[in-house]
């Protein structure tokens, strides 16, 4: 099996790579404005270079330094211990396993190196990962059940539901 790990993420990656998977799958996006080069170019700016920034973001990489997926933490909050999960897998690596794997690299630096105590996520029903969510939610033994709240992504002339879930951290 190939090894994966986190690393700080490339420029290059970050402005070509990510921009390319978004702009192929918006209906999965938190986003509501239309991705452009200058919208990334800002993110990379303000956002992952910024050392003040409430956000992180990883470069989830192969053995040959490949950016295979892209993994965040967002409006991280230290006082309350908890953050958002954000996740994009290169669309030629879907489906082996990646994104199961790169959640959990993410979610053992928020709880083991971070400290936080809850990382939170949302999907759209629109978008073809919410069985995935739910099936990993399952298997990782999720203690708290998802809530759905309606009417949460306007997509395509609709509303669409979205699951809200928690990853709870088992350190005490």
């Amino acid at each position: 099996m190939p090894v994966y790990h986190l690393e700080q993420p490339r420029e290059h990656d970050v402005l070509c790579k990510v921009l390319t998977w978004r702009l192929g799958c918006p209906e999965v996006l938190r986003t509501t404005s239309p991705e452009t080069e200058q919208t990334q170019r800002k993110f990379w700016d303000t956002v992952i270079c910024n050392p003040l920034s409430a956000h992180r973001y990883w470069s989830y990489v192969d053995e040959s330094g490949d950016m295979v997926a892209f993994v965040g933490l967002t409006a991280i909050d230290h006082v309350n211990r908890n953050a958002e999960i954000s996740l994009i897998v290169d669309p030629t690596c879907r489906r082996q396993g990646i994104g199961t794997h790169a959640v959990e690299a993410v979610l053992h630096k928020a709880f083991y190196e971070m400290g936080l105590h809850s990382v939170y996520g949302e999907v759209y029903e629109c978008s073809p990962y919410y069985d995935w969510w739910a099936r990993l939610l399952t298997k990782m033994n999720v203690s708290a059940p998802p809530i759905i709240l309606p009417d949460r992504k306007f997509w395509n002339g609709k509303f669409y539901n979205s699951r809200y879930f928690v990853f709870m951290s088992r350190i005490r």
